[in-house]
């Protein structure tokens, strides 16, 4: 009891500095299972062979708090009483004399036994999406209630023991001897979670748990508990995330959620796909040229973390502690934005003159102004604690609204507050908020992609089939047909391919209850970067630079913007072929948005020398989430993608 105690304290004094904190209470019926090995009890006569097993139907009540630790996974303390009632019974068949012909008659052995359960778990447990799956130990007091045991006949109808004239005998109700009051158990758990409004904070979850008892019911014999039980809970998490519903002058458009990460894919070629035919009993023998191009990438450090309504914490989409190093390999915008604690810490160990100010902002919708500097200072504090930063460089500081404000209106606003919830980093030393270089080589394809058919030695369609390449999983169907595929290899597959020499693609499938299986190899013809540069050939490099943020509906260029622009004409030079691509987020309407983007390119084009194109994407497609007021920011940039010439002979 003590270390589930102890557990508890510690979890509870996590919450103080944890976010979406998460209570549920609910109810559940429970099916106990009984497993011994006894003939009697103690003071319980009995004529009975053996107790082997019983069963019993009880409610139960809970409480629980679920803590995060870390991503989808998170710690809990549930308090529960349940009901472990449950009759232990076994018949004995034996001969007996009625009247004057001996009948075979059977006696019904039993025990019941009243048991009320009073206990603290502690779990751990794992969320992906909806499915939830816990696990722990448990700590309970039984309350016992007097044991009834007895025997009865129960067939056939009418008989007697003589020695009591009644069908039963033996009959005792008294306390369970040798009773163990404090019992350990442990608990698995599987829930599936249903949102009761979209975005929101209350779900109810259908569960369904298995308790083992650790502890026997007496110390006389062997007398285990098994539990089976389904329920269902209705939880509320502190701290989500506010998700506004934007309703912008236009028809409403459905916000996605964030696309799951994936490997960022190749670079396409400009040359036409090539499309070969394999065959489920032969391999086929190709040739396809991978290259490898010299590649810069730079991504803007957005400089705010923002907050959720009314409070000063930390959100837990951050992270708040120190990385060994940085991850540079496919990061994306957002993921960068995840590491802002750690790029500032970097970047502080870098320039050590430099100082960081902190500014804390509030939003129209919040009453309590003294959240500005509360936010800055709970920013200041997660340096200094979690990343070592010497407080001396950090300076803190407030503002009732952010300097350069999201102003909207309507349906809109309550996106506009979000991005108002804020803390901006600002240092004099200018590179401190410098882009952030996360790649330095990509590799391309010639052909740049592949489309596979499969075709069987009768001509008759696969029933299903996956297809595989350089170990990973590509495509599949379950669904009868000719199976035609396009692939084009991610960066790690294309780095497989080369270092092997060799691609390799596989399709299995089954006809008629048949395994069929064929692979594809193609050989790989390596470029490689150190070829090129020995051998004088004509080669670029790819330079990619997002700018920082414009503000809110502009597309002027800041002070911000020029510094990185000397960056990036120092970077590419005069001879560079350069696209320049505008965006925004999803806040006004289409055309707006379209005239907006190319703005933002034509006024970023205007300060490079080159073979320009300029594109203006406008908003984002509808997969693309916009929740999130960091995805929103991360949109209204300028992305310079530069083919600068090197070598030649």
């Amino acid at each position: 009891m003590r270390i589930l105690v102890g557990i508890a304290i510690v979890l509870s004094a996590i919450t103080i500095a944890s976010a979406q904190i998460r209570v549920d209470a609910g109810t559940s019926v429970g099916f106990t299972s009984a497993s011994a090995s006894f003939r009697d009890l103690p003071g319980f006569p009995t004529c009975c062979p053996s107790f082997e097993s019983g069963s019993g139907t009880g409610l139960g009540l809970g409480l629980g708090i679920d803590i995060p630790i870390a991503g989808s996974l998170f710690a809990s303390i549930r308090l529960a009483a349940n009901d472990r009632s449950h009759t232990m019974s076994t018949n004995e068949l034996v001969d007996i004399i009625v009247g004057n012909r001996l009948v075979q008659s059977t006696i019904e052995h039993t025990f019941e036994l009243p048991l009320t359960e009073y206990g603290l778990e502690s779990h751990v447990g794992y969320r992906f999406g909806g499915l939830t799956i816990r696990t722990g130990i448990g700590y309970s007091h039984r309350a016992l209630g007097s044991v009834r045991a007895k025997e009865e006949i129960v067939d056939p109808s009418g008989v007697r023991f003589t020695e009591t004239q009644s069908t039963t005998r033996n009959a005792r109700t008294a306390p369970m001897p040798g009773s163990i009051t404090s019992a350990w158990h442990w608990i698995g758990v599987l829930g599936i979670d249903i949102s009761l409004k979209r975005g929101g904070a209350w779900k109810l979850t259908p569960e369904a748990s298995l308790t083992t008892a650790l502890t026997s019911v007496t110390s006389d014999t062997p007398w285990n508990l098994t539990t089976t039980s389904i329920g269902l809970r209705l939880s509320y998490t502190f701290g989500v995330n506010h998700q506004p519903v934007l309703t912008p002058n236009k028809e409403p458009r459905k916000l996605a959620a964030t696309p799951p990460a994936t490997t960022k894919p190749m670079v396409p070629s400009t040359l036409q796909p090539v499309n070969y035919d394999v065959k489920l009993e032969s391999d086929s023998k190709l040739n396809v040229r991978i290259e490898e191009i010299e590649e810069e990438t730079y991504l803007p450090v957005l400089p705010y973390v923002f907050f959720d309504r009314n409070s000063a914490r930390v959100p837990m989409r951050y992270a708040t502690r120190s990385m060994s190093s940085m991850p540079t390999t496919d990061m994306s915008e957002l993921d960068l934005h995840r590491q802002v604690f750690n790029v500032m810490a970097e970047r502080l160990k870098l320039y050590p003159a430099a100082k960081l100010t902190l500014t804390g902002s509030c939003a129209a919708d919040e009453q309590d102004t003294s959240l500005a500097i509360k936010r800055a200072m709970s920013i200041a504090s997660v340096l200094v604690d979690s990343f070592g930063v010497d407080k001396r460089r950090i300076v803190t500081r407030a503002r009732r609204a952010p300097l350069d404000e999201t102003v909207a209106t309507g349906g809109e606003a309550l996106a506009a507050y979000d991005e108002n919830r804020r803390v901006e980093f600002s240092s004099v030393e200018s590179q401190m908020l410098m882009p952030y270089r996360v790649a330095d080589t990509t590799l391309t394809m010639d052909p740049p992609s592949i489309t596979i058919r499969a075709k069987t030695l009768d001509g008759k369609p696969l029933d299903s089939w996956r297809v595989s390449a350089e170990g990973a999983n590509v495509d599949s169907s379950s669904r009868q047909g000719k199976v035609e595929f396009t692939y084009q290899p991610t960066q790690a597959a294309a780095q497989s391919a080369l270092a092997n020499a060799e691609m390799s693609i596989t399709i299995e499938g089954r006809q008629s209850g048949t395994m069929v299986r064929d692979t594809l190899r193609l050989t790989v013809d390596a470029l490689r970067l150190f070829d090129k540069r020995r051998e004088m050939r004509n080669d670029s490099i790819i330079e990619r630079f997002t700018l920082i943020v414009f503000p809110f509906r502009k597309s002027e260029l800041t002070d911000a913007h020029e510094q990185i622009l000397d960056f990036v004409r120092s970077r590419v030079g005069e001879n560079a072929r350069i696209i320049v691509e505008g965006s925004t987020d999803i806040l006004g309407s289409s055309d707006e948005n379209a005239r907006l983007s190319r703005e933002r390119a034509t006024a970023v084009a205007r300060e490079l020398q080159g073979a320009i194109t300029i594109r203006g994407l406008g908003e984002p497609d509808a997969g693309v989430s916009q929740q999130l007021p960091e995805e929103r920011m991360l949109r209204r940039v300028v992305t310079i993608t530069a083919y600068v010439p090197v070598g030649g002979k």
